[in-house]
């Protein structure tokens, strides 16, 4: 619905249904790019897709704040692919949650692909599946940021190899503090997969 939002922009109370959006990069089902802008009480419905930095409500967060938001149904993508935000750069989230499919090959999560910012009160139940898939969450794929008071009940499938694989983190880096979390989704990966684990794959 929107490419760009920029720094003070404000959305709030809006939902779209059924979105079906193929993009490249930067692809999401409200907004593609958000630069410090203030998402609040949105949601999406429907199947979005595309190749990198892709999610389900926004491509790519950038200090942008996102409060009680929810994306639901299907995001395909390849690097940086979430069920809500394809990659989060030190935007808080917080009351959100993803439902649905998401795939992808690298740095894909439930929730978000790749974060660095604080994720407060959110949780994932949506389904992952990939081929290859490396760092992998079900909440967030590669994380830097701290991650408090959240939970994940979807599933983690891959057919062939992987590697950083978590129930909650796929990989989890210097910055990111996980606390008061929990995951009960099943991890499953192939026979030569690397560093998988219930709540984290790599710490």
């Amino acid at each position: 619905l929107f490419g760009y939002v920029g720094s003070g922009g404000q959305i709030k109370n809006l939902g779209a249904v059924n979105v079906n959006i193929t993009g490249y990069d930067y692809v999401g089902g409200l907004i593609g790019w958000n630069e410090a802008g203030s998402i609040t009480s949105c949601y999406i419905t429907g199947s979005v897709r595309g190749d990198f930095i892709v999610g389900g409500l926004v491509g790519y967060n950038d200090n942008g704040l996102i409060t009680s938001c929810y994306a639901t149904g299907e995001v395909r993508g390849m690097f940086d692919v979430g069920g809500l935000v394809g990659e989060n750069y030190n935007g808080p989230l917080t009351s959100c949650y993803a439902a649905g499919s998401v795939s992808g090959d690298f740095y894909v999560g439930g929730l978000a692909g790749r974060n660095s910012g604080p994720i407060t009160f959110c949780y994932s139940s949506s389904s992952i599946l990939g081929y290859n898939l490396y760092m992998c969450g079900g909440l967030v794929g590669v994380n830097d940021g701290p991650i408090n008071s959240c939970f994940v009940t979807g599933q983690i499938n891959d057919v062939y190899d992987a590697c950083y694989v978590g129930g909650l983190v796929g990989y989890n880096n210097n910055e990111g503090a996980i606390s008061n979390c929990y995951s009960r989704g099943s991890v499953a990966c192939g026979a030569d997969s690397y560093a998988v684990g219930g709540l984290v794959g790599w710490n």
